[in-house]
């Protein structure tokens, strides 16, 4: 059975590190894209569909119906071995979860609810981007990957929130060693390079949808 998708179309979004996933690992999947353009056409369907609390993204395997991105990648990590093993690695793959998550509030907040983008944008980079950045930097000293020293599904949901954050600030990756060797690790991955030279790849432009001042269709 093929495994089931959907988000919005068009964009990056909460759903391209779980394409990413399932590219790496060859598994076959349906994409339903959901048109940001009739954005109504989701709402109006939203409740009747098989999930206790709908959303987008959501993925359908079987008897699994999943919502909320974090769950689908822990799933899909588990599934295919991308996931903790051990107990130390567990304790590591929590703490990743939690900065990846925090990243991406940081970045959710500056473009969705910024009063003033241009202004709250350099008080992102310089007090809340860049230091999480060095953090993660020194995490990396010793490691190939985030957690184990082995691909698992948080390096996924990284590339896509360190990739977003080094089209918004060019050069950014410069300052953070570490942070940059991984982040040019992962689209050599097998299957990922193929997929981003795709026209299957969103634009890789197109992050955000809706009112985001930046990083959306129809910009250039």
């Amino acid at each position: 059975m093929v495994v089931t998708i959907g988000y919005w179309d068009q964009i990056r979004g909460r759903i391209q590190d779980i394409r990413l996933l399932l590219e790496n690992v060859g598994e076959k999947y349906e994409f339903q894209q959901w048109s940001m353009e009739r954005y109504g056409e989701w709402f109006q369907k939203k409740e009747s569909m098989p999930f206790p609390f709908p959303n987008l993204p959501y993925l359908i395997d079987g008897d699994v119906k999943l919502t909320q991105s974090r769950a689908i990648m822990q799933y899909l990590g588990r599934k295919h071995g991308l996931a903790a093993v051990t107990e130390p690695e567990r304790q590591q793959e929590g703490v990743i979860d939690g900065v990846l998550s925090e990243l991406r509030e940081k970045w959710t907040v500056l473009m969705y609810a910024s009063p003033n983008f241009e202004e709250d944008r350099k008080t992102y980079e310089t007090q809340k981007l860049r230091p999480l950045l060095k953090q993660l930097d020194c995490y990396l000293a010793d490691k190939e990957y985030l957690v184990g020293n082995r691909l698992t599904y948080n390096d996924f949901t990284f590339y896509e929130l360190v990739d977003y954050n080094q089209l918004l600030i060019p050069g950014l990756l410069d300052d953070y060693p570490n942070v940059k060797k991984l982040h040019q690790k992962i689209p050599l991955l097998p299957g990922i390079k193929e997929f981003l030279a795709s026209d299957r790849s969103p634009n890789p432009k197109h992050i955000n949808g809706g009112p985001a001042p930046w990083g959306k269709p129809g910009q250039s």
